[in-house]
């Protein structure tokens, strides 16, 4: 075989492959939304630790001190392998030490927060993600300072799972991308530290589909 001929044979070949290698895109489609304009969605209001409510577009929750407490809605639509985005936007009401956050993959109800994961901030103008197993929360990433934190107004915070990762953002800035973790809930929400009170202004979770 010539060398022009054995060429073109190659050319070929490599242009057929080129032309079956695509790039997956995907569209981002809203599961649940919420802006508590009222309580249609049925969320939890008061439980013995916590008590919360629903006014002017806003969901207040109040931990009384004892421990942390949860607001969740079952999302079985999400499931684990998927890639998927929690967002929401959380103005901290108090000074509060520890992580006011949002809540992904998590199996708890009533409030309780015995196993799951979150990502969070303080009004000392810091980020933490944790996984929470069995009432112990576990670091996914130690407590970092992020000058994007404007204490006692509405924080912006995003979780964006792509892949093998997780993406977390702050006002719109990514902050940190850690590896993914398993989960083995279902159940998506907010959460306020012991003796915090936050408000809500609104609460998203999307999933990410193949485009067809």
């Amino acid at each position: 075989m010539s060398k022009m001929l054995l060429t073109g044979v190659l050319l070929t070949i490599f242009l057929l492959q080129t032309s079956f290698t695509t790039t997956i895109q995907y569209d981002k489609v809203v599961v649940f939304e919420d802006h508590f304009n009222d309580n249609s969605k049925n969320w939890q209001l008061d439980t013995e630790y916590s008590e919360g409510t629903i006014h002017n577009g806003y969901y207040e929750l109040t931990s009384f001190g004892q421990r942390s407490d949860i607001r969740i809605q079952p999302l079985k639509v999400v499931k684990e392998g998927y890639d998927f985005e929690v967002e929401a936007t959380i103005q901290i009401l108090n000074d509060s030490d520890f992580s006011n956050a949002i809540v992904w993959g998590t199996s708890s109800t009533d409030g309780d927060f015995e196993k799951g994961q979150s990502f969070g901030i303080n009004t000392r103008k810091e980020f933490i993600a944790l996984d929470t197993r069995e009432w112990v929360a576990h670091d996914l990433t130690n407590w970092e300072i992020s000058e994007l934190i404007i204490p006692s107004n509405y924080n912006k915070i995003v979780l964006r799972k792509k892949g093998n990762n997780y993406h977390f953002f702050i006002n719109e800035v990514l902050v940190k991308t850690l590896p993914a973790q398993s989960f083995d809930g279902n159940n998506f929400g907010f959460h306020a530290a012991n003796n915090a009170t936050i408000r809500v202004d609104y609460f998203k979770v999307s999933i990410f589909v193949p485009m067809a």
